[in-house]
C-alpha cells in the first residue's frame, strides 16, 4: 500500500502541475484537466500497489485525486495571481514623495496655510511637482542633511513594508479566487476524475 500511496502521490502531484502550468500560460483554467490528474493519481496507485490493487487503494487514490485536484485549481489561482502582481521597486523618490504628504500634514495639522499648486491639495498630490514648494525645500534639506546610507535604509524598510502589504493583499485575493473558481462543471470534472482514479487505483480498469 505504501509504495501504491507514493505513487499515487506521484501521479497527483505531476497533474496538479500540469494543471497549473496550463492555468499559467493559457490564463484560465481548464476544468477538463482534472480528468488527468484523476488517471494519473489512480495509475500511480496501480503501478505502485502492483498486483496488491483493491477497493481500499482505488479509494486512496480517489482521495489522493481529490487532493491533487484542489492543489491544481490553487496552484492556477496562485500563480496567475503572482503573474499580475508585480511589487514594484522603490527609489529614493518614491521615499521621499512620501516624506512631503508627512511635512504637509504635518503643517496642516498646526492650520498652516501652504501655497498648493493650481489644480492641487492634499488629498490630489501624488509626485514632487504637486506640492508646494515650501514642503519640497523643506524636504530637500532634510534628506541632504543626513548621510546617504540613511538613505539607503529608508529605502530598505520602505520596500520591506511594501512587500509585506503586497503579499498580504495577494493571499486574500487569492483565498477569494480560490472560493469563487469552483463552478458548476467542476463537479462533472470531479466526478469523471474520482471516476478514474478509483478504476485505475482499484486495479478495475487498465489492464
Amino acid at each position: 500500500m505504501l509504495r501504491g500511496l507514493a505513487g499515487a502521490l506521484l501521479g497527483g502531484l505531476i497533474g496538479a502541475g500540469i494543471w497549473a502550468a496550463i492555468g499559467y500560460y493559457a490564463n484560465y483554467e481548464v476544468g477538463l484537466i482534472a480528468v488527468l490528474v484523476g488517471v494519473l493519481a489512480g495509475a500511480g496507485m496501480k503501478i505502485g500497489a502492483g498486483n496488491d490493487t483493491s477497493s481500499s487503494t482505488g479509494g486512496v487514490a480517489v482521495v489522493v485525486a481529490i487532493g491533487a485536484i484542489l492543489l491544481g485549481k490553487l496552484g492556477v489561482v496562485h500563480f496567475l495571481v503572482a503573474k499580475h502582481a508585480v511589487v514594484p521597486q522603490v527609489t529614493f523618490e518614491m521615499v521621499k514623495e512620501v516624506m512631503y504628504n508627512d511635512h504637509a500634514h504635518a503643517h496642516l495639522d498646526k492650520g498652516e496655510k501652504l501655497n498648493w499648486p493650481t489644480g492641487k491639495d492634499i488629498d490630489s498630490a501624488e509626485s514632487r511637482d504637486d506640492y508646494p514648494p515650501e514642503i519640497v525645500a523643506e524636504v530637500d534639506t532634510e534628506w541632504d542633511s543626513v548621510p546617504a546610507a540613511e538613505h539607503e535604509a529608508k529605502v530598505h524598510t520602505a520596500q520591506a513594508e511594501l512587500d509585506r502589504q503586497v503579499a498580504s493583499a495577494k493571499w486574500s485575493i487569492e483565498q477569494k479566487a480560490f472560493l469563487h473558481s469552483f463552478g458548476v462543471f467542476d463537479a462533472l470534472w470531479a466526478f469523471l476524475a474520482v471516476r478514474a482514479a478509483y478504476g485505475f487505483g482499484s486495479g478495475s480498469r487498465g489492464g
